[in-house]
């Protein structure tokens, strides 16, 4: 399983290239018809962002388990009571984080 998290604004345009994709890998025969599901879950998420020199400090004090989300990974997390996946980014230079949650 992938998970594709990709601008709201863009999800239609991102969600219909991927589907041309899949058939043209379907029509040269490199992937097995039906064997590639895509699923639209944009309005089931809502995505947090939280950057800047005290973001690490922030989230530390939401939920201290943060701190042990490796750069470029994500885990599984309740942050003030809500279930989120964390993801550790960086846009900005500094530690950065998406929480991913439940719409």
């Amino acid at each position: 399983d992938f998970y594709l998290c990709a601008s709201r604004d863009y999800a239609q345009h991102d969600l219909a290239w991927l589907e041309q994709q899949r058939a043209l890998l379907e029509e040269a025969g490199l992937v097995q018809a039906g064997a590639v599901e895509l699923v639209d879950c944009t309005d089931e998420v809502e995505i947090l962002h939280v950057a800047g020199p005290s973001a690490q400090a922030l989230m530390h004090a939401l939920c201290p388990e943060a701190a042990s989300v490796p750069f470029l990974q994500m885990r599984n997390l309740r942050v003030c009571g809500v279930e989120a996946d964390v993801f550790r980014i960086s846009f900005t230079g500094e530690a950065g984080y998406e929480l991913h949650v439940s719409a």
